[in-house]
């Protein structure tokens, strides 16, 4: 038996890296009749999947800060060049509002060029803090949660696997930094048993940061045992 619902419309939000070696999500979103995509929201190599891309932020609507955020719009007018067009991507740009927020000294932001310059001074200032601040049970904590979602090949993980004698002030802690989030139901119920990163590229950043910052030789050692691994979290990689 099949069922229609035509009063709703489905969207899934991708990157477009997993969308290009997705077979069954493109057959789920084919181009049909009457469903034409505007050309300027269109992809040439996504030409047989109905999709929108999501572009990057125009100067009018960064210039839009100076009335809706004025302390992180008055970073933007003394930034690089580098700095403006990373923050193009919506993401980037909460992450920089997140460090103004926070008062960190325009000066500490001026030498950010990439992502990884970015993620890492939200990392110093979300995670780590100060010496002395608890930074070694957060970052054991963070990388529990890690491997458990590596390990369980979704994008959360138990908090009863968690594993630390106090697992309590660590895990507030980074939920109330918003790096990392209890699931919520379907109904909007807050489930706090099961834990997910508050944005994928956090995920990534942390793979990246707490399983594959070692030696070479312990890549090739790492990737030996667990090829695997090259699929589940490429974008660390």
């Amino acid at each position: 038996m099949s069922v229609t619902a035509p009063r709703w419309r489905i969207g899934a939000s991708i990157r477009r890296f997993d969308l290009r070696y997705n077979p069954v999500l493109k057959d789920l979103f084919p181009i049909t009749e009457g469903s034409p995509v505007p050309e300027q929201f269109r992809a040439a190599e996504f030409s047989m999947v109905r999709h929108l891309v999501v572009p990057l932020l125009s100067d009018a609507e960064l210039s839009s800060l100076e009335e809706l955020a004025p302390d992180l719009h008055a970073v933007l007018e003394k930034a690089s060049a580098d700095l403006v067009s990373l923050v193009r991507n919506p993401f980037n740009l909460r992450l920089l509002g997140e460090l103004v927020s926070m008062d960190v000294d325009a000066d500490d932001l001026k030498p950010i060029r990439t992502q990884i310059d970015l993620l890492n001074k939200y990392w110093e200032r979300r995670v780590i803090k100060k010496a002395g601040s608890g930074s070694e049970e957060r970052e054991r904590l963070l990388r529990q949660v890690t491997e458990g979602i590596v390990q369980g090949r979704g994008m959360e993980v138990a908090r009863s696997v968690l594993s630390l004698a106090d697992v309590d002030t660590p895990l507030s802690s980074l939920l109330s930094e918003n790096v990392l989030a209890e699931r919520e139901s379907e109904s909007g119920a807050v489930e706090r048993d099961r834990m997910t990163f508050s944005h994928h590229v956090l995920f990534d950043y942390a793979v990246a940061r707490l399983m594959l910052r070692v030696s070479d030789d312990e890549v090739v050692e790492l990737l030996a045992s667990r090829p695997e691994l090259m699929l589940i979290v490429r974008p660390s990689f």
